[in-house]
Order: structure tokens, then C-alpha cells, then sequence
């Protein structure tokens, strides 16, 4: 399977800072989050260029339940 450039830079440890960042700093527009990522990165992640559709895609994209096979 080919991964697309928004899944290689937009990895699980990135979207786990973003949503952390979202909470803790109560961002509540994506396209405030795209400029902090931009500009000083958030947590972990340092800065990306990224844009806004493709961090809302990737936010459809991430998975919302746990799987059941544990």
C-alpha cells in the first residue's frame, strides 16, 4: 500500500500533539492549528508546512474507536 504525503506527514505522534495542543491551548479553528504547526510547531512536533485541507481530511480520516481485537 502507497501511503500519500498527507499520511507520511501527518503520522499518528503528529495528530496526537495536534489534538493535545487543541485541548490544552483551546484552539478551536483548524486553520489556527495549521498556522501554529506552521510557525512554532506544537509539543513534540516541530514545524511543518501542512495545509488546511489536508489536516482536515487527515482528522476524517483518524480513527475514533479502538479496535475490538485486544
Amino acid at each position: 500500500m502507497r501511503l500519500g504525503l498527507r499520511e507520511r506527514v501527518l503520522t499518528l505522534p503528529i495528530m496526537v500533539a495536534l489534538v493535545l495542543s487543541m485541548i490544552w491551548r483551546q484552539i478551536d479553528k483548524v486553520t489556527e492549528l495549521v498556522r501554529l504547526l506552521r510557525t512554532e510547531g506544537l509539543l513534540w512536533a516541530d514545524p511543518k508546512q501542512v495545509s488546511q485541507q489536508a489536516l482536515s481530511e487527515r482528522f476524517r480520516t483518524f480513527p475514533s474507536v479502538r479496535s475490538q481485537g485486544r
